[in-house]
């Protein structure tokens, strides 16, 4: 594709929100200032090899991130911008929710440090083309056979996707999808990766969706299951399932909105007739994350 993969997106989303919590929520020496427990993600333009790219943002007043589906916990907004002329590639929203208490018993919220100095939610960071509701209560490996949801990738996590405490960096269950997109369209559409260089097609995620449900440890097996949810005129929606193949729980869930791509004119295409006579029979009805 020529351009930066979304799990390198994601990696400098959760970098920078360390930062954002300094001050906030500081971290004691064994564990962490807060964990994501969700996440929305909107790619807006690509970020080309050697490009300049910086990420700001801040934190949204409860009312808004309620209103956009994150519940309880507090939300940080985040944009990775070209510094040139602020020209914007990405935007996240993070549902946040401190991992600890202090050791005095005090109750911190980031807010409460912040005072009144929120950032608000422009319109170019909220939801789309994904339902920013609740999340589906059931979401296991039984359920995903018996939905039909085809496995597109296995492994174990390694130390590479550790957070050097044993545990598994969140970036890590997006580098999972990335790296099962090509089996996943292998399968649904018959589609080779290898070789879709040469017909000038390629594919970009236009939106995603996270809920982390459990944390994943250095060594635990990963079972990746997708499924197509729905076809837009363009817009193929797919949801994947990240699992453990041992007890059966779901690590993660999460939603996407891809397109095809025509590599020269750097732009998505249409679903013709044919392809979508062949995903429609595929479609599983009330897939969600």
């Amino acid at each position: 594709m020529g351009h930066l993969n979304v799990r390198f997106y994601v990696e400098r989303a959760h970098e920078a929100l360390a930062f954002l919590l300094l001050g906030v929520a500081p971290a004691d020496r064994d564990g962490e200032a807060a964990v994501v427990v969700g996440e929305h993600i909107r790619f807006h333009r690509e970020v080309r090899p050697s490009g300049a790219y910086v990420v700001r943002g801040g934190w949204l007043a409860p009312a808004v991130g309620a209103e956009h589906g994150c519940g309880q916990a507090q939300v940080a907004y985040l944009e990775m911008v070209r510094p040139s002329d602020g020209l914007v590639h990405a935007t996240f929203l993070l549902e946040v929710r401190l991992a600890r208490a202090p050791a005095d018993g005090a109750v911190l919220d980031p807010l409460d440090s912040l005072g009144d100095s929120f950032v608000e939610l422009p319109d170019r960071g909220a939801p789309r083309g994904i339902d920013p509701g609740p999340r589906r209560e059931t979401a296991d490996l039984e359920t995903a056979v018996r939905l039909g949801m085809v496995p597109i990738h296995r492994r174990v996590f390694s130390p590479a996707d550790g957070d050097g405490r044993g545990g598994v960096r969140q970036a890590a269950f997006m580098a999972c999808l990335s790296d099962g997109i090509p089996h996943l369209l292998w399968r649904l559409r018959g589609e080779d990766r290898s070789t879709a260089g040469a017909s000038g097609i390629g594919g970009a995620a236009l939106e995603y969706r996270f809920a982390y449900r459990r944390p994943a440890r250095v060594g635990d097996l990963v079972e990746v299951r997708s499924g197509l949810r729905a076809l837009g005129n363009k817009t193929q929606h797919f949801v994947h399932w990240l699992l453990d193949p041992r007890s059966g729980a779901a690590y993660a869930t999460a939603e996407a909105v891809a397109v095809r791509f025509d590599l020269e004119a750097r732009r998505a295409l249409p679903i013709d007739d044919a392809m979508r006579r062949r995903l429609e029979p595929q479609c599983i009805e009330g897939l969600t994350l």
